[in-house]
């Protein structure tokens, strides 16, 4: 393994670390993976990080409790549902969340990359006759709205 900091590869075992996650459900109960990963020890003695968990790639990144396939799943389900709905359908599906925790996962998405519009239009408009009011600005080719 090499070290996340210097890069140099490593086999030096300075111990071993128990590691919890969970996976996508097979059937009803809730899948729980336990897993013995390495503490390795960094040979370059300058290095900052001397010593360093082997990490197994495809199934965990750092600081997981879910696996990468799990973590996926329920992207998806809060991308679809958000908040409460996601929490209910997720607690059905065997991998109970809070509503807190669907939408953590849902802000982590990457937003969609929107084209940068060529003419833009800007509008005010009063929501309530001399109260209030707002801005909005669109795409003026194609009538999509950008900001309010």
């Amino acid at each position: 393994m090499p070290c996340p900091v210097c890069e140099t590869p490593t086999a030096k075992v300075h111990g071993y670390h128990g590691r919890t996650v969970t996976n996508v459900p097979v059937d009803a109960p809730q899948v729980v993976v336990r897993l013995c990963v390495r503490r390795l020890v960094c040979p370059v003695l300058e290095c900052g990080r001397q010593t360093f968990r082997e990490q197994i790639p495809g199934l965990l990144e750092r600081h997981q409790r879910r696996t990468i396939r799990l973590a996926g799943q329920m992207s998806q389900v809060a991308r679809e549902l958000c908040g409460r709905a996601d929490a209910r359908l997720t607690g059905l599906l065997a991998v109970p969340v809070s509503c807190g925790t669907a939408l953590r996962h849902l802000r982590c998405l990457p937003l969609p990359k929107a084209p940068v519009p060529r003419v833009t239009g800007v509008d005010d408009f009063a929501l309530r006759r001399r109260h209030c009011y707002a801005t909005i600005i669109t795409d003026a080719e194609t009538g999509r709205r950008l900001a309010v």
